[in-house]
């Protein structure tokens, strides 16, 4: 929540109240769950633009969460008790990290709409990153990627929560009908 709030106030231009930003910012430092951006993403490569780096934190997740359900599901369809055990604690391991990534992977997406317009007809940039220009059409067909990734990260994540949490809801609280 705490980079959420951060996040999203440098790329939209909001303001919240100053106690509330000094709190936030004394805060940040401490509670930041930013893990992704301890990947070395600009050594992999030279082209590290802001679009590289927002597939990178998109696609990582994304590929590496649906290969711990493909094993997940290859190790519930065996008998064994082990094996229902192991793909319990993948599973677990799978949602805590789409938990931890998911603010860090949702600013980044937002952050591809935050545009800055420079007076004087100088052009419209990307407020994180000025050498991609917001006109043109790879941030034209960035910004289609992202609407994307949001379907699959801020609204399909809680959204996934919600399921699982509703399909269980007897095991959570048995006196609901």
């Amino acid at each position: 929540y705490f980079q959420v709030a951060g996040g999203l106030s440098f790329a939209f231009r909001l303001r919240f109240p100053p106690m509330f930003t000094d709190f936030m910012n004394l805060a940040k430092g401490v509670l930041s769950l930013d893990v992704l951006s301890l990947m070395p993403i600009g050594c992999i490569t030279s082209n590290s633009n802001f679009h590289y780096n927002m597939l990178v934190y998109t696609f990582i997740p994304f590929f590496t969460g649906g290969c711990m359900l493909v094993l997940y599901s290859f190790l519930r369809l065996k008998n064994s008790d082990s094996s229902k055990k192991l793909a319990n604690k993948i599973f677990g391991a799978f949602l805590a990290i789409s938990f931890i990534i998911l603010p860090s992977v949702s600013i980044k997406i937002f952050s591809n709409f935050a545009c800055h317009e420079f007076d004087g007809g100088y052009g419209s940039y990307l407020k994180v990153d000025y050498s991609i220009d917001c006109d043109g059409t790879e941030h034209k067909i960035f910004n289609i990627y992202a609407l994307a990734c949001i379907i699959i990260y801020p609204i399909g994540t809680p959204l996934m929560y919600f399921l699982l949490l509703r399909r269980e809801r007897k095991l959570l609280d048995p006196g609901q009908r």
